[in-house]
């Protein structure tokens, strides 16, 4: 782009023209034509230069140049602040900022290097009808070589640990059978997807016994939330004699209150309260008269109020049939966060899960929303005509996010003479005032 062409490109551009002319005599036309009112407002800053028409000290560009222009701010990928601040400084055509946002909104690489999706609200587990119905299993380590296998119940929060030298699918059959002989077969187990957890050794072994198998969502932990609490209790407890210590850490887990239900894991179990160093005062569980169900309904919405709060959590807008990008779990520093290949949404296996398809080799997997980016739209650059507004606001406008916006851009509805009776607001509800030094026409 040369000064030559944007003066070329002026000369032939008709509404360029129409306001060459008025800046030259003077003269506004009574009432002003639609593709002049932008220009309009901004009348006391319009010149002509060297066949350049100039709002300050920026070029006005002619239509048919936005898109270079465009291009040009944007090839560096900056972000939306930045390509404004950039193109600000050098050139203005009308509902610039706009073109700037949808620019960036649709553009792939840009996409593909958003962070993952906002946090979705808390979807509470429904408590199983009795202990030991539903567990959750998973291992940690290795530490010092060894690994443990945790199992821990749905209900009671009751949990079970093994200290194991591997951890092939065998070693993980033979432990758990173990474990399901003190306390019997549960209906079903959650698991993450590890290939332990995944082979046909394990899925035979639960097949067998009749065990739901439940598979947690890839890559994402907190679906699995009540194993992985329970690892965080045992990684804090842990020191340098952590395996002679696991019985005891366990023991003061099982005889401690816990929180989502009001009673220890140990008198959910088992109806009673385990001996320990401390003595207490011996009941059962139908004597206390606990409403476990009604502690732990109370409980899950108090906890998922202050998760949504503080997560500023959102529901998310994808459906059946969108086009996305996943995002990549074993990428580089400096490799894009989500890969090119497209995938669609073929159905929701719960509310923040959905089934995918490849659209290159028709595979299909699983993923939690948070992973999902929808593609962009093909961008159109043809500029439609200028609205009744000078699109540009305050240069000391509100904080703009640095990155490409993940969702759609606020629609900001053209200026209006102050006098007028209509109030202009943003999508919040927040009353938009100009400042004072604008709204001379």
């Amino acid at each position: 782009m040369s000064l030559q062409d944007i003066k070329q490109k002026t000369a032939e551009d008709e509404t360029l023209k129409q306001l060459n002319e008025i800046i030259e005599t003077g003269t506004w036309p009574n009432p002003v034509p639609v593709e002049l009112q932008p220009y309009n407002r901004c009348a006391k800053e319009l010149c002509t230069y060297d066949g350049l028409l100039l709002r300050g000290h920026r070029i006005v560009l002619p239509r048919e140049m936005v898109r270079q222009a465009l291009q040009i701010g944007h090839e560096t990928h900056q972000g939306v602040v930045r390509t404004k601040q950039y193109l600000r400084s050098k050139c203005y055509w009308p509902n610039m900022d706009l073109d700037v946002k949808r620019l960036i909104r649709n553009c792939s690489a840009c996409v593909l290097n958003q962070p993952p999706h906002e946090d979705q609200p808390l979807q509470p587990l429904e408590l199983p009808p009795r202990p030991w119905t539903k567990i959750g299993m998973d291992l940690v380590g290795p530490i010092q070589n060894q690994y443990i296998l945790t199992v821990i119940d749905y209900y009671t929060s009751f949990p079970e640990a093994v200290v194991i030298s591997d951890i092939s699918s065998a070693t993980v059959v033979t432990e758990l059978t173990n474990i399901f002989s003190r306390f019997g077969y549960p209906l079903e187990a959650v698991t993450d997807n590890r290939r332990q957890f995944v082979g046909k050794v394990l899925e035979s072994f639960l097949k067998s016994w009749g065990i739901k198998h439940i598979r947690a969502s890839p890559y994402f932990p907190q679906s699995n939330g009540k194993v992985e609490r329970f690892h965080r209790y045992l990684k804090r407890a842990f020191k340098a004699t952590w395996k002679e210590e696991l019985p005891k850490i366990l023991m003061a887990y099982q005889s401690t209150l816990h929180r989502a239900s009001g009673e220890t894991p140990t008198m959910l179990m088992f109806g009673r309260d385990i001996r320990t160093k401390c003595p207490n005062l011996e009941k059962d569980l139908k004597e206390k008269g606990t409403d476990v169900r009604k502690h732990h309904k109370e409980y899950q919405t108090k906890m998922k109020h202050y998760a949504d709060q503080t997560s500023r959590a959102k529901e998310h807008n994808f459906k059946p049939g969108d086009i996305v990008y996943i995002a990549s779990m074993e990428n580089g520093k400096l490799d894009p966060i989500f890969r090119e290949t497209r995938y669609v949404l073929l159905k929701n296996t719960s509310d923040n899960l959905f089934e995918l398809v490849n659209t290159e080799d028709g595979s299909k997997v699983i993923r939690n929303v948070k992973h999902l980016r929808k593609t962009p739209l093909e961008v159109d650059f043809d500029i439609p005509e200028p609205s009744s507004a000078c699109s540009e606001p305050n240069y000391n406008e509100a904080k703009d996010a640095s990155t490409a916006e993940t969702t759609p851009a606020l629609e900001i509805p053209p200026e209006r003479d102050p006098s007028s009776s209509d109030v202009i607001t943003t999508q919040k509800g927040r009353v938009i005032r100009k400042p004072i030094r604008y709204r001379e026409s």
